[in-house]
This record gives C-alpha cells, structure tokens and sequence, in this order.
C-alpha cells in the first residue's frame, strides 16, 4: 500500500494533533489538569472497512482510570499551613472555604493514595461498552478475550471494569484475566528511568520557577498570616494547591472543586512547567527520549507477538493490556502516533509538540484493529483513546487502514 497524502498535509495533521498554543489552554484552562484530565470521550464516527475485509483481531493497551492523588502528604501539607491560621482568624473568606474543602478532600483521599476513584471505574466501563458495540466480530458468544494487567490495585480494578461491563452485555464471552509482577517488563517498563530516577527529578524540578504566587496567597490569607511566609513557602503552597486543583475530575463524587482559586494565566504557567516535567519523564525528549522510549520496546514487541499468535489461528480474539501512562505515553512516542514522538528544541517549550493531557488523560488507550479479506490479506487501524490516527512512518493509500505487513515490519524494526 503506498502514501497518497501530500507531506504538507501529513506534517500539518501531526502538528495539529500533538502541540498546543498558549491561547487554546488560556481559553480551556481544565487542559491544565494534564494527566488527571478525565477521559475525552469520542464523538467521530469510525471508517468502515475496505470492501471484503472483515474484523478478526484487537490488540488494546488502556492506561488505569481516574485515582486519587498517589500521595495524599500534600492534603497534609496544605492544611498544616492554612489550619493555624484558620484557627487565628487569618484566612480570607476564600481562605476558609478552600479550608473547608480540603478537609473533606482530604477525608475521602484518607487511606486510597492513588486508589481508583468511582469516575475511574465509569471511564472504563464506557470504553468497554463503546468496544463491544464497534467490534461485534470480536465479542461474539463464546469469544476468548485474554486479559492482563500490572500488578497495581488501580490497574486490576480498570481491567475488572472492562471486564465486568463486557460480560453484562454478553455472558457467553470468555474474559481470562491476570495480574502479575512478572508482566512489569511489558506492562510496567521504567528501567532506564528508575535508573535515572534522581537526574529526572532534578530536571522536573527546575522546570516550576518564574512563578508569580503571590496574587494567589493574598487571596487565601490576611495580611498578617501572609507576612510570615517566604517566597519559598508561597511557591510550594501555589504548587500543592495546583496539584488539589488537578485531581478533583477525578473525585467528582466528593463535589470538592477549586475552579475559581487561579486565573487561567497563572494556571498555563503551571501547566507549561508540569507538561514539562512529565514530556521528559515519559517523551522522546533531547535529554532522555532515546532511554525512556527504550523502556517500551518490549511492549512493542509484545503487540507483534501476540497479533502474530491470533492471526495464526490461537482462537484469542482480543488481547486487552491495563497499566500505566508511563508506559503507554513512550510506546505512543516509539511507534509515533500522530506524530507524537516528535523532539521539541527546548524540553522547557514541550507543549509546542507534545501535551500531556492529549496524549495520556485519565483512562487513555490504544487500539490496534485487524481485518482480512478472504484472500487472507490483513489491514490494520490504530486508534488512539478511540479516534483513527496516523502512523506517519508507514505509508498507506487508504488511511485510516494500512497494510499489517507493513506496520509489522515498522514494529519489529522498533522493538530490535
């Protein structure tokens, strides 16, 4: 199959997908929950496949749904800080409603540090639903559907979701699932990025500075209580207050929400820095890319694999995978979908090509549909969080379908 689409249209399509303007976020401030942003759910239509061609084979990598704050320390925090001066008299009225809402936050975080919240489970159980009704040749009465995850509660919990709301709307499908520390090489990679562990830190680290916090703080507290705060303290109770800020889409249940404690301007800033922080930690960037990508060449490898065993006939109609964005976001980058391996010149302006929140929301997934023709001819289409994208590295004369042959070849060069 070969390449129809002109390379400006190819090279506006992935910049289109992947980098965001200062405007758009000024404009969509709830972009800046980046990777706590909740699930988008999708709106476009699928393309049919080719004349002949039928469904046989799905291959899926979904990231766990929406969870709590992974360390609940930071609910401590602020309310260490704002709890005398609650006591004293010395918050704002603002103050003591941003008070009163982070006791209750804190108070249903108690306990579940990065625990899967109830919208988590929901986000699941909607991509399963919209799964099974795109893919009927799939899930069909006695259809095995192999199932595994990492072994971490909130991934097991994402995949018994799928799995439960596969089975109530067919009992006679077979989901086989696992979970097992063993499946950390494919599902759960951070090898190279655990050894850089503390080079990485330092690097995400540098990126929050320039930040203007005091707006914010005389906001919350009078001026007395204010006072006795250096700009050190301002900035890490700006940057703990954004973090509780992020996370409440993903505890809607509670009703805790902190929209009018920043101005969209404030929140780009804190946003910029985080993308940031995270493109290194998990993108093809010029400090770490080719190490961090090197941790998904073995889920790569896995993709190949198991399309391989189910094209020969193992009688598995779907292999679903249930992990983490740390390891979806550097497969994404590796095989390049949409462009999303792109390098930005300066890691500091990542959002220019890379952002966090398109490329890993809260339950964010790829899938790989197989189809083949009587001839047994087999087409591809990726989907990435349920929408047809573009592997910009393969050619295709009929996107958003492309020669397995093709994509194969692509994968196996990547996972050497």
């Amino acid at each position: 199959m070969r390449i129809i689409l002109t390379v400006a249209a190819l090279l506006s399509a992935m910049a289109a997908y992947c980098q965001t303007t200062k405007d758009y976020v000024l404009a969509n401030p709830v972009c800046a929950r980046a990777q706590f942003t909740g699930y988008p759910v999708p709106v476009e239509a699928l393309t049919d496949a080719p004349e002949g061609y039928s469904l046989v084979y799905l291959s899926h990598y979904g990231r766990h749904g929406s969870r709590y704050s992974s360390n609940s320390s930071s609910y401590r925090y602020l309310l260490s800080v704002l709890e005398p001066a609650f006591e004293n008299g010395g918050l704002t009225s603002l103050g003591v409603s941003v008070y009163e809402r982070l006791v209750i936050a804190a108070a249903d975080a108690k306990g579940r540090d990065a625990g899967l919240t109830k919208v988590g489970e929901q986000e699941h159980r909607g991509i399963a639903e919209r799964m099974y009704w795109n893919c009927p040749e799939i899930f069909r009465d006695g259809a095995i559907i192999e199932c595994r995850s990492s072994e971490v509660p909130r991934s097991i919990l994402s995949m018994a979701a799928n799995n439960e709301r596969i089975r109530e709307l067919n009992q006679a499908i077979n989901c086989n699932r696992s979970a097992f520390v063993g499946y950390g090489r494919i599902l759960r990679n951070k090898k190279y990025r655990d050894e850089q562990s503390e080079n990485l830190d330092v690097l995400k680290r540098s990126y929050f500075r320039n930040l203007e916090p005091d707006r914010l703080i005389a906001s919350i507290f009078l001026t007395e209580a204010a006072s006795r705060m250096d700009e050190k303290a301002k900035e890490k109770f700006m940057k703990s207050m954004y973090y509780a800020w992020q996370i409440t889409d993903c505890t809607a249940h509670t009703g805790v929400r902190f929209d009018e404690i920043f101005t969209p301007e404030e929140l780009f800033v804190l946003w910029k820095a985080y993308n940031s922080g995270n493109y290194i930690k998990c993108a093809n960037s010029k400090e770490h890319g080719d190490g961090t990508l090197g941790d998904a060449r073995p889920l790569v490898a896995d993709f190949v694999e198991r399309a391989d065993a189910a094209l020969a006939g193992n009688g598995v109609s779907a292999d679903l995978r249930f992990g983490h964005d740390t390891m979806l976001a550097p497969f994404l980058a590796l095989i390049n979908v949409n462009g999303i391996g792109a390098r930005a010149a300066s890691t500091e302006d990542a959002y220019t090509v890379w952002s966090d929140f398109k490329v890993m929301p809260m339950a964010a997934n790829i899938q790989m549909m197989f189809y083949r023709n009587s001839g047994n001819h087999t087409l591809v289409k990726v989907l990435h969080n349920e929408r047809e994208c573009r592997l910009p590295d393969v050619k295709t004369d009929c996107f958003p379908y492309y020669d397995w042959e093709d994509v194969r070849e692509y994968f196996v060069s990547l996972a050497d």
